[in-house]
């Protein structure tokens, strides 16, 4: 089975230790007992585990505060700005899920009179809807004056509704400053938004942090929205600053926990192989060389994890573990490198021998790595190439000057290492095919021994 790339519910599903961070942020946000509301910010790149982090928070909260009053018990709300187009109907509906959850909290605080403020004050921000639409023709010989006395009514009516809004928002107020429970509305994936949904739900809490008994929780990469509020607001710090009160990071991830969690899910990947056909040495060098670099969060290893599993369960019986574990680190987290192999396979499979023309092949095959090294940002440079070097002995011949020969290659076959072209199997988006690894072969074969060239040509194993 797929690993799913979603947050997780509970602490129990934490494997990464990380649970006694969320339950003190839950615990901190119980300890505040002020009537104004309060705006934390959690922080965290893409894959850090943000949302995870809420939902333990929340369970924490919810069960602990489960021993209260019922009428001092926090309610959660949880706001998805995804569905919302623009700003007006981003607080309408903000408001009106804001009713709808304090109507499922079943208090005999929520009378009629405070979900009928509540829609009163959401009605506000929707679109007017009943100018009367007019005919092309009709349009064309009154545009003018209809145009002018409809100005008029819109001014006296936004003027109007101006007035009514600052009552009904006052009205809001009141009600809200008698509500004995605190709300926690959580506004998560911030960061995945355009740059104006972004803008906009920023203007949205800034526009609604002062309502009381609220405490609003977001979530997003710090970074991705900087750029965003800088590209509208100017200076994107400062204005983050005059809205976040509270701001978290999110501590990073122990590398050792991570790394055990990887372990794991590969253990179980791999229960079924039998011992002989995996050699721990020859992992343990490409892990510690370069593959470690590559996971910095539980995304990276589900993301892995799923790609080596659908490789794995293709060709598990026609190619060596280790190399397809390392292949398949290449194909997820450096999708160009993998292109360049794909397409540039001859310079990577197989080895170079001594016979003719190979010192030219060679060249020409030093040229290319080169170029495709130069590309690579992440990891180091120095570690991929190593990697690589491992995983393809052409490349030991460029830069380590290490020649394999027949018997070298001979052996990578038996080894099923990904180089030596094992037949009718998909690696790296091609069909390998038996011939192009024979011709290179025989070409090492006959350069040995000229007066072979009648002989029958030998047998493969």
């Amino acid at each position: 089975m797929f690993e799913p790339d979603r947050p997780i519910e509970s602490s129990e599903f934490d494997h990464l230790g990380r649970a006694l961070f969320a339950c003190s942020l839950g615990e901190a946000i119980m300890s505040y007992y002020q009537t104004e509301s309060v705006v934390l910010a959690l922080y965290g790149p893409w894959g850090s585990g943000k949302t995870s982090l809420i939902n333990i928070a929340i369970e924490h909260i919810l069960d602990f505060s489960s021993k209260w009053e019922k009428s001092k018990q926090p309610i959660v709300m949880r706001f998805n700005p995804w569905m919302f187009s623009n700003q007006n109907q981003l607080i309408t509906q903000f408001f009106r899920q804001l009713k709808a959850t304090l109507g499922k909290a079943d208090t005999a605080q929520l009378s009629k009179e405070v979900g009928e403020t509540i829609e009163d004050y959401a009605s506000f921000f929707e679109p007017l809807k009943y100018v009367p639409s007019l005919g092309t023709q009709l349009a064309g010989r009154i545009a003018i004056p209809v145009g002018r006395g409809l100005g008029g009514f819109l001014k006296k009516r936004g003027e109007r509704k101006a007035a009514d809004l600052e009552a009904s928002k006052k009205d809001l107020h009141k009600i809200l400053r008698g509500f004995e429970r605190k709300l926690i509305i959580i506004i998560d994936d911030i960061d995945r938004l355009n740059k104006e949904e972004i803008r906009q739900i920023f203007q949205l809490v800034k526009s609604i942090a002062d309502f009381p008994n609220i405490i609003y929780w977001l979530a997003f990469d710090k970074e991705v929205v900087l750029k965003a509020l800088e590209d509208v607001q100017g200076n994107g710090l400062d204005y983050l600053e005059k809205i976040v009160q509270v701001p978290v990071e999110i501590p990073p991830i122990d590398p050792a926990e991570l790394e055990k969690l990887l372990v794991n899910r590969l253990n179980v990947v791999l229960e079924n192989l039998p011992k002989e056909r995996f050699d721990s040495n020859y992992w343990g060098n490409l892990y510690l060389s370069c593959i470690r670099y590559f996971f910095n969060n539980m995304r990276d290893v589900n993301r892995y994890i799923n790609t080596f599993r659908f490789n794995y369960g293709l060709i598990q019986e026609e190619v060596n573990v280790v190399d397809l574990l390392a292949i398949t680190a290449i194909q997820v987290f450096l999708p160009d490198t993998y292109s360049e192999i794909q397409e540039h396979k001859e310079i990577f499979a197989g080895v170079f021998g001594s016979w003719d023309g190979a010192k030219n092949k060679k060249e020409e095959a030093t040229n290319e790595c080169n170029r495709i090294l130069e590309s690579i940002t992440y990891p180091p440079v120095r570690a991929v190439k190593e990697m690589l070097i491992r995983i393809f002995p052409k490349l030991e011949t460029i830069y380590n000057n290490i020649y394999h020969g027949y018997d070298g290659l001979s052996s990578l076959r038996r080894d099923r290492r990904i180089c030596s072209l094992i037949p009718s199997i998909y690696i790296l988006g091609c069909q390998f095919q038996l011939e192009s690894c024979l011709n290179e072969t025989w070409s090492l074969y006959y350069s040995k021994s000229p007066t072979r060239v009648n002989s029958r040509k030998p047998c493969f194993h």
